[in-house]
C-alpha cells in the first residue's frame, strides 16, 4: 500500500509524495530467527515469517517499514548467498545485496 500525500513547493507547483506502508491487520509478526541463523534454519524463519504476511519478501519490506525485523538479517541472507544457498530468487537477492551498499528506509 502506499501514502499519498499532495504539498505545494515555494513556486504553487504540486508535489506529490507516495511512501509504502505496510497493509497489516493487527501487529506484524515476531521474527522467529535467532540471532547468528543461517543456511536451511535461517531460510525457514524467512518462510515462516512471509507466510504469516501473505507475501513474498515480506521480511525486506517490513525491515525497511516497520522495524520488525533487524536489519542485521540482510547480511545473514547475503552471507548465505554468497556461500551458495539459494533460497532467494537471483533478483530479490540483488535488491538485497543493492541495499545492503546504498541503504534506504521509509
Amino acid at each position: 500500500m502506499l501514502a499519498v500525500r499532495e504539498h505545494l513547493d515555494r513556486y504553487k507547483q504540486t508535489i506529490l509524495n507516495a511512501t509504502p506502508v505496510a497493509a497489516l491487520n493487527g501487529a506484524a509478526p515476531k521474527f522467529a530467527a535467532g540471532f547468528g541463523s543461517q543456511g536451511l534454519a535461517l531460510h525457514d524463519a524467512l518462510a515462516r515469517y512471509d507466510k504469516a504476511v501473505g507475501y513474498p519478501m515480506a521480511w525486506f519490506f517490513h525491515m525497511l517499514t516497520l522495524r520488525s525485523v533487524p536489519h542485521a538479517l540482510a547480511n545473514a541472507v547475503i552471507d548465505d548467498v554468497q556461500s551458495g544457498f539459494r533460497y532467494l530468487p537471483d533478483r530479490d537477492a540483488e535488491i538485497v545485496k543493492d541495499w545492503l551498499y546504498r541503504p534506504y528506509g521509509f
